[in-house]
Formats: C-alpha cells, sequence, structure tokens
C-alpha cells in the first residue's frame, strides 16, 4: 500500500492465508517492509488523509439490529474475577472439563511476553506487565487482543475468561450481551494456604507479608485507575461467591447458574 505525503496515523496491514492453515505472528517478528521514496517538492498547506492515532475496533458489536439476529447463534461467555488462590483457575478448568467451555485468559499475552524476555511468570512480574499493557493502550487493551478470538469462538462454543484485573475491562466484555461476570473469594488464610501449595516443587517459597502486599496491590490498593482493580471487578459480577468449602459446592453453584443463564437467554 502506497503512504502518502502527509498521512497522519495508522497504517492499516491486513494479512491473508489462502491456505486451510492459520497465521502465526510472534512478537518481534519482522512482517513488513517500509520504503521511503523522495518527492519533487514539499506539502503545501493543510495536512491530508487524517484518521485515529491508534486502531480501534468496528462498532459492529453495538449494532442493535444484529444482536437479536446472532443471539440464537451465540454461546455464553462467562467471566471469572476473583482474588489471589481463590480458585478462579480451577472453576475455569472445571467448566472447560465438564460443560465443555473453550477456556481463554487475559494473561495469556502477558506470559508470553514474560518468557520472550527471559523474565519469570510470578504474579508481580504479571502484575507490573499488564499495568504497563493497561497505561500504554488503554484500560480494555488485553480484551482488544482477545476481541478477534471471542467473536470467532462464542459463534459455536461457551467461553470462560480469566485474567480480568481491571473495570475497564469487564465494560468492553459487556459489549457482547450474553457476557456475564461470577466473583470469587475466600478468606486470606485459606487462599495463602492454596498459594503455597502452588508453589511446592518449585524453588521459591513466598512469605505470608509478600503474599499480603501482591493481595492488597491485586485488590487495587494504591493503584492508579489502569492498574490492578481487582476489587473493583469483583463489585461489577452479577453473582459472587465465597470458596471457603468443599470445592463441589462451589461446582454446584456454578450449574446451577448455568441452568438458570441458558433458560434465560432462550
Amino acid at each position: 500500500a502506497r503512504v502518502p505525503p502527509g498521512f497522519r496515523g495508522c497504517v492499516q496491514l491486513q494479512l491473508v492465508s489462502h491456505k486451510d492453515l492459520p497465521i502465526t505472528l510472534i512478537t518481534g517478528s519482522r512482517i513488513c517492509q517500509l520504503m521511503l521514496f523522495p518527492v519533487s517538492s514539499g506539502l503545501s498547506g493543510v495536512r491530508r488523509s487524517q484518521v485515529s492515532v491508534r486502531p480501534y475496533f468496528s462498532p459492529i458489536m453495538e449494532d442493535d439490529e444484529l444482536i437479536p439476529l446472532q443471539q440464537n447463534r451465540r454461546g455464553l461467555i462467562i467471566g471469572v474475577v476473583g482474588t489471589l488462590s481463590s480458585g478462579k483457575s480451577l472453576l475455569a478448568a472445571y467448566l472447560a472439563r465438564v460443560h465443555g467451555f473453550v477456556h481463554l485468559s487475559l494473561s495469556t499475552p502477558l506470559y508470553s511476553e514474560a518468557r520472550q524476555r527471559g523474565r519469570p511468570t510470578t504474579v508481580l512480574e504479571l502484575q507490573e506487565l499488564g499495568n504497563s499493557r493497561r497505561h500504554a493502550g488503554g484500560g480494555e487493551v488485553l480484551v482488544d487482543r482477545l476481541r478477534g478470538s471471542i467473536q470467532a469462538l462464542q459463534s459455536s462454543s461457551d467461553l470462560v475468561l480469566t485474567g480480568i484485573k481491571n473495570p475497564q475491562e469487564v465494560a468492553a466484555l459487556r459489549n457482547w450481551p450474553n457476557f456475564r461476570l461470577i466473583a470469587i473469594d475466600a478468606p486470606a488464610d485459606r487462599r495463602y494456604e492454596r498459594y503455597q501449595d502452588a508453589e511446592r516443587g518449585g524453588e521459591t517459597s513466598t512469605s505470608r507479608d509478600a503474599f499480603d502486599a501482591l493481595d492488597r496491590r491485586d485488590r487495587g490498593e494504591g493503584e492508579p485507575a489502569w492498574g490492578q482493580q481487582v476489587k473493583a471487578c469483583i463489585e461489577m459480577a452479577n453473582r459472587s461467591w465465597s470458596n471457603d468449602g468443599a470445592i463441589r459446592e462451589l461446582y454446584d453453584k456454578v450449574d446451577n447458574y448455568l441452568n438458570e443463564l441458558r433458560g434465560e437467554l432462550l
């Protein structure tokens, strides 16, 4: 594509696969080339071809007429938010294993970025990366990275989303009318025990003071608006449960809620 003199904005790059193979993009890979050419004279007057200075997604999901037409072809989209070691991953795995949900996480690109940088995939490192991405690209930037996958998969599958940390992410996900948010919590002592259990077999062990510091930050204490804000996300949930008893009790609550939702969305 040619970029005319005076252009200001985002250059669109479209990749198309003409075979039955996906295109795998790796951060840092060279997928395009920029060639510069001299012009005979300078620009005169006003700039032309001005567009938005950052990428944005089509507002098609907000079309009031399209939503009813697609409603019967959509699966459920369940978001799971919760405090550290409250059982979010267990709940997502249960939905995938027993109910056939496809599990997506807003944290997946953060794990990938940490590994590419040779950094440990600790809670602290992921907190830093998540804050950095939201600060640079807006509070909904991690949702935007999953938007294509959500749009493609929801027509044939139920989805469960984890890694939700900021109210702007919840607001962006609620553009899908079939999205519901579940929040889970548990007493700090129980959560710290689970956190230690998850670390066993590793090379490090987190002290209770260090865990409490991570937990306070995760909830949003001392965090900017674009930072970790799990407490605010929990307050936005459609259902909130405590995971302080047997895990089967939590699963039963989820089963009942799914039956309720499917009746509501029919």
